[in-house]
């Protein structure tokens, strides 16, 4: 069995994320649609939506390590009367630049494992 490469879409973007770091590029993978949340509403631009919100907390502390990687984990995003969970980190260890790894409407959450992390 082959498996298909993940598709990501790189974004121009400028958020302030946790006070201290700006952000001018935000790259979303298609997790959300192998997993299938694209059939919960999510899409790219409604994940743009979502992190450009990070202007708004003054800060987030990542909720665990896998590697050298800091794993974010933000949760109960308000949107359109519903809240969201998105998984993301620094991608390759870069301060100006998120990788959005999944997101999904909260009432789904489900146990993280590791396997979302990678």
């Amino acid at each position: 069995m082959v498996e298909k490469k993940e598709k990501i879409w790189t974004y121009h973007c400028k958020i302030l994320f946790s006070s201290s770091w700006e952000i001018r590029q935000l790259t979303i993978t298609d997790h959300f649609v192998k997993s299938g949340h694209d059939k919960h509403g999510i899409t790219n631009e409604l994940i743009r939506k979502l992190m450009n919100k990070l202007n708004e907390i003054p800060t987030m502390k990542p909720k665990k390590k896998v590697g050298n990687r800091d794993i974010y984990v933000w949760e109960r995003i308000p949107y359109n009367n519903k809240k969201y969970l998105i998984v993301f980190w620094f991608k390759d260890d870069r301060e100006d630049h998120l990788w959005v790894r999944t997101c999904y409407p909260q009432k789904l959450k489900k146990k993280l494992r590791e396997t979302n992390y990678k």
